[in-house]
């Protein structure tokens, strides 16, 4: 079953342009500390994902970790499975939270 968030801004990305092409998705991901931060951007990248960015949040409360993959063709059994991925590789760490996706229209 889909994530009820993951379903509406699919649905709102299908209201706007044509699913079956293809886009940039970009994920986010927190975690406590940069040790962390820096770990878990090995374990998402040698899943296959590019790390767009790794850095401390303004605040100073967590690090963040930004994924993407180019040129991906979004339908609901890929947004299922990044979610399930990202959900598990964070649950390894301290802090860790999978705060969603965005994707270009």
């Amino acid at each position: 079953m889909l994530d009820e968030m993951d379903a509406m801004v699919l649905a709102g990305v299908a209201k706007y342009s044509d699913l079956a092409e293809p886009r940039e998705w970009t994920h986010y991901l927190y975690v406590a500390d940069e040790a962390a931060a820096r770990s878990l951007a090995i374990v998402v990248a040698d899943a296959g994902w590019e790390i767009e960015t790794v850095y401390e949040k303004p605040d100073g409360n967590d690090w963040v970790v930004v994924a993407e993959q180019r040129g991906v063709v979004l339908d609901k059994a890929r947004v299922r499975k990044a979610r399930t991925f990202f959900e598990r590789a964070v649950s390894h760490f301290e802090g860790g939270n999978y705060d969603g996706w965005e994707t270009t229209v």
